[in-house]
């Protein structure tokens, strides 16, 4: 007879539940016990932040601009507020981060967060390498131009749904060094835009290029693509009235894996 091996599950970690059971209560802290928060170490700030931030059946019961105060901390390295009605309130809260290395904001209108806002906001992001502004009303090519002067060490732009977007901020997004990634879908953005984006030092390291649902651009566009993008793997672009001639890329882009077009029948 061989004796039978008890196979245990393993247990969460007391700092898990205890940090779960912190969130789980947020609500119905009281003044005292909201402060506490503040002296929380950065780890645990980090996990509360995350989870706050995506847990919209909270807001309605807690002061949001307050909790944020709280969790917030200078070491800080990411922050995704696509969940968040983020406001000229919200950015300021964050101006201690100044280690950001990923910031994701989405679907905010210039009502509630405005171009000075962001101006005054993003020259703090010296470190961040994913910058996420998509649907942002406020976002025009100033607001581009203070993100190429001050986020030097950029590899991924999302400014997708940015109407106001222009040539004018990609001829400066355009003189970064490190940018990998770029989404610029439903922006006004043309063939001399992306001129200068693939013949800026970028342009032989970019992997990935959006550009759904641009209005300006032509089939020229696909040979500046072709011919100074070897690197790019993912090229969309969708639902551009203008673009149709794709015989331009053949023999181009060795390294293509994925791209997405619209065929008009």
């Amino acid at each position: 007879m061989f004796a039978q091996k008890t196979i245990l599950s393993p247990m969460n970690s007391l700092l898990y539940l205890s940090t779960e059971s912190v969130f789980k209560n947020m609500a119905k802290f009281n003044t005292d016990e909201l402060e506490l928060l503040s002296i929380l170490p950065a780890n645990i700030k980090n996990d509360l932040l995350h989870k706050f931030t995506k847990a919209k059946f909270l807001w309605n019961n807690i002061d949001f601009p307050q909790m944020l105060r709280r969790l917030i901390h200078k070491d800080a390295r990411k922050l995704d507020l696509t969940a968040c009605a983020v406001n000229d309130e919200i950015l300021e809260i964050l101006q201690p981060c100044k280690k950001l290395d990923a910031v994701s904001i989405k679907n905010v209108d210039e009502k509630s967060l405005s171009k000075n806002g962001l101006l005054k906001f993003i020259p703090q992001l010296k470190y961040v390498k994913l910058l996420t502004l998509s649907k942002c009303e406020s976002v025009d090519d100033d607001v581009l131009q203070c993100v190429a002067d001050n986020c030097k060490l950029l590899t991924g732009l999302d400014i997708g749904g940015c109407t106001k977007i222009t040539d004018e901020s990609i001829i400066g997004i355009a003189r970064l060094e490190n940018l990998l990634y770029l989404t610029c879908s439903q922006t006004q953005i043309s063939d001399k835009g992306i001129d200068h984006l693939v013949h800026g030092p970028s342009g032989v390291h970019l992997t990935e290029i959006r550009l759904s649902k641009c209005p300006n651009l032509t089939e020229n566009m696909f040979s500046l693509i072709g011919l100074n993008c070897p690197n790019l793997k993912i090229f969309d672009v969708y639902n551009c009235k203008n673009v149709n001639c794709f015989s331009l890329l053949e023999g181009k882009l060795q390294k293509l894996r994925q791209i997405n077009w619209t065929i008009e029948w």
